[in-house]
Parts: structure tokens; C-alpha cells; sequence
């Protein structure tokens, strides 16, 4: 039907109305094949997010459909409203094989839409661990951040996936490099009480004691929520019991701020100095009196 359609100069496109559009969408490979054999425009946008035909393709995982449109010669790194290419719509939805086709037709791997995210940081954001490892292997930019200075480990960590941690981490992704705010990778993770992914980030060398831009530590900011468990493994790993913050705040002061009987009791007992007072001369015993936290009062 279609075909007799075509070769009595049925409209292809006319007004909001484009066939090949919408036979995209519903994956026919075989009217969009023909269609394409009439000339159908692979270049034409739908109205609200201005993406091409290979930008639905690709993100509905249309595998046979794409390839077809990638045979038409269609833009394969055009991007959307959004400044997403097929790739990274690809990715984000975790359409392995349609990655595939596209990292194999050459399409750029890391073009950031308006959020400055690549097609990598798109799928760790996503979860898609296939995905991340196949862009990973073609050579993906490992620790290109998005606006907010996040690189696809810190995003990694913050949805506390210890799979694409490894494989990022295998990947020889630094462990180190901060966000804007000055957060790296291991205080994500430690202010997260994501033990696993934090344990694994101290094994591959990560600073236990990098700061962020207001010099809380991983072991602060632990201390501080009273996560005992990650207090005690950044202890292990040599992390700076008395490194204070810049308003002079230690690890043993934000634990008395936060009224953790346990957490005061592991730093005391690892040498944390009770007397160290911040910029104020507040010491420990001082804020915990001043939180009516008695017990922690009593400890330090």
C-alpha cells in the first residue's frame, strides 16, 4: 500500500504530517527502508524536541531502523533541543547495539549536550553499565565532567554503583579529581555511607584527605552524620584525625556537634585531640555542652 502510495507522488511530508517520522517511531524497517528509497528527508525534526529520525531510533533502540538511516547518510552526530546526539540518547537508555552501530559508524564520543554530560556520563548517570563499558573501551573521555564539575565517577558514586565505579576505576579514571563544589569521588561517596564504593576508591590511592572548597574532609563529613563505619575505614587508610575544616573544625568537633556517642569514642581512641578549638576557641566539650549532647559532653 505504501508503496503504490509513493509512486502515485503521495505526499510524503506535508505540515506536521512526516511518514518516515512516523514509521520511525513504530520501528518499520521496511516502510522506512522505502520510504528512504523515495527520498524521505532523514534530516526533518519533530516539533518538541527537535531530534531527527536516528535520534528516535537510537533512543527507542530500533537497531535495523537506525542502520538504515545511518545508510542515508543521516547526521550521526546531530544533536537535539537538549544538545544530545543520537549516542548519548542511546546511551542514556541503555541501547547496547544501537551504541554499537554508532561508535562503529565513528560517531563522536564525547560531544556534551547543554549540561556539558557526554555520552559516557549519560549512561553511568543511567545506571548502564554495559553501555559505559563499551564507550570506556572505544576510548571515551574517562573523567570529563558535566557543568557542575561532575566527572562520570563522582556520578557514579553519588547513585552508589560499584559497577561502573570498577570499571571506570579499571579504566584509569582518577579517583581524585573534585567537582565544583570541591567534592572529589571519596567525599561523595563517605558522605553517602557508601561503604563499598568507598572502600574501593581508598584501595586505588584515593586522598582520604582532600578537602572540599570549604575544607570538609571525607572523615569530617563522616564524623558529622556519624557514619562509624566509613569513620573507621578512613582511620585505616591513614586519614588525618585532627585535619580541620576551614573554620578550624575537627573531625572530633563535627561528632560532638552531631551528639555520635560512638563516633566521639572512636576518635578519642585514636588519638583525636580534645582540646582542639576552631576559629571561635570552641573546643569539642564546649559544642556538645552547648547541644545539650551530656554523654558526648562526658566522652570528650
Amino acid at each position: 500500500m505504501v508503496r503504490v502510495l509513493l509512486e502515485n507522488q503521495a505526499y510524503v511530508r506535508s505540515g506536521s504530517f512526516d511518514a518516515l517520522q512516523l514509521a520511525v517511531e513504530n520501528g518499520f524497517a521496511d516502510i522506512v527502508e522505502l520510504l528512504l528509497a523515495f527520498q524521505a528527508d532523514t534530516e526533518s525534526t519533530e516539533t518538541a524536541f527537535r531530534r531527527t529520525c536516528l535520534h528516535i531510533a537510537a533512543a527507542r533502540g530500533f537497531l535495523d531502523v537506525a542502520r538504515l538511516l545511518l545508510q542515508a547518510k543521516a547526521d550521526k552526530d546531530r544533536t537535539d533541543k537538549n544538545g544530545n546526539s543520537a549516542l548519548a540518547l542511546a546511551a542514556g537508555e541503555g541501547q547496547a547495539e544501537v551504541v554499537s552501530l554508532l561508535l562503529k559508524a565513528a560517531a563522536a564520543k564525547d560531544n556534551t549536550n547543554v549540561e556539558g554530560q557526554t555520552p559516557l556520563f549519560r549512561a553511568c548517570m543511567q545506571g548502564q553499565d554495559d553501555v559505559a563499558g563499551m564507550l570506556l573501551h572505544a576510548g571515551a573521555d574517562r573523567d570529563k565532567s558535566d557543568l557542575a564539575g561532575d566527572t562520570p565517577l563522582i556520578i557514579a558514586c553519588k547513585w552508589n554503583n560499584m559497577d561502573i565505579v570498577r570499571l571506570l576505576l579499571a579504566a584509569r579514571a582518577s579517583a581524585d579529581v573534585p567537582n565544583r563544589a570541591g567534592q572529589t569521588p571519596l567525599i561523595v561517596a563517605s558522605m553517602r555511607d557508601h561503604r563499598c564504593i568507598s572502600h574501593l576508591l581508598l584501595l586505588s590511592n584515593a586522598d582520604a584527605d582532600n578537602g572540599d572548597n570549604d575544607g570538609l574532609t571525607p572523615l569530617i563529613l563522616a564524623a558529622e552524620a556519624g557514619h562509624v563505619q566509613i569513620a573507621q575505614m578512613l582511620l585505616q587508610f591513614k586519614a588525618d584525625i585532627n585535619k580541620a575544616n576551614h573554620a578550624k573544625q575537627s573531625p572530633l568537633f563535627a561528632a560532638s556537634a552531631g551528639g555520635c556517642l560512638e563516633m566521639c569514642r572512636l576518635l578519642l581512641d585514636s588519638g583525636a585531640d580534645p582540646g582542639k578549638p576552631d576559629l571561635k576557641g570552641t573546643t569539642p566539650l564546649a559544642v556538645a555542652s552547648e547541644q545539650d549532647h551530656r554523654r558526648v559532653a562526658r566522652c570528650s
